[in-house]
């Protein structure tokens, strides 16, 4: 929630399998919107009142380099690639127990064990409750192990897939591309047209 607050849509970017997958596929679509340079004066009202901040500026000339330079960050991001992803798969993996006893049935599990070892004092309403069902302690335990275990896997995916978002962020960020004017960013850019009634060009010089 803090991260939305300066990034719109955070985790629909950059977090959510199928939107990440959706900014993906929009960089091969065919239909856009599209800000022709021709009639474009660079009033910068397109920038400003587009909701996510999908309108990339003309790129600025401190910003402008050599070709090589991205070229070789580009080949250091590439070579470290599967060092990050592997990184993120081994901190989603050490994860897995802090969040597992978020799960109510390991929480369950230990207090049990906590109660029977002597541990804690006195029972709960969990507790007490599973004690006067038929399901036996022993089960109980083995359905915990079992989560803990998908956490394991599961913890290790998510920590790869947060890994491969950031490394192939990097990619995208390794490389400067010149943009001599305002153009609509394919990924983020929802063609909403919120931009067009902005445009002061008589003729409309946003249009899809």
């Amino acid at each position: 929630m803090i991260l939305g607050v300066f990034v719109a849509r955070p985790y629909c970017r950059f977090l959510c399998p199928y939107g990440v997958l959706l900014g993906w596929m929009s960089y091969f679509s065919k239909f856009h919107l599209d800000i022709p340079p021709s009639p474009c004066v660079s009033c910068r009202l397109c920038e400003d009142s587009c909701p996510y901040n999908a309108i990339d500026m003309p790129t600025p000339e401190a910003l402008v380099e050599e070709p090589g330079t991205g070229k070789r960050r580009l080949r250091t991001v590439l070579f470290l690639s599967p060092l990050i992803i592997t990184a993120g798969a081994m901190v989603g993996y050490m994860l897995n127990e802090p969040l597992s006893r978020l799960h109510p049935v390991v929480q369950l599990s230990e207090r049990m064990v906590a109660e029977d070892t002597g541990l804690v004092q006195g029972e709960i309403l969990e507790t007490e409750t599973f004690r006067t069902s038929d399901q036996t302690t022993a089960s109980l335990h083995a359905e915990a192990l079992g989560i803990r275990n998908s956490f394991k896997t599961g913890g290790a995916w998510l920590g790869a897939f947060v890994a491969l978002i950031v490394t192939l962020k990097l990619i995208g960020l390794s490389i400067v591309k010149k943009r001599d004017v305002y153009t609509p960013h394919k990924e983020t850019c929802f063609s909403c047209g919120r931009c067009y009634p902005y445009c002061p060009v008589e003729e409309g010089g946003v249009h899809p």
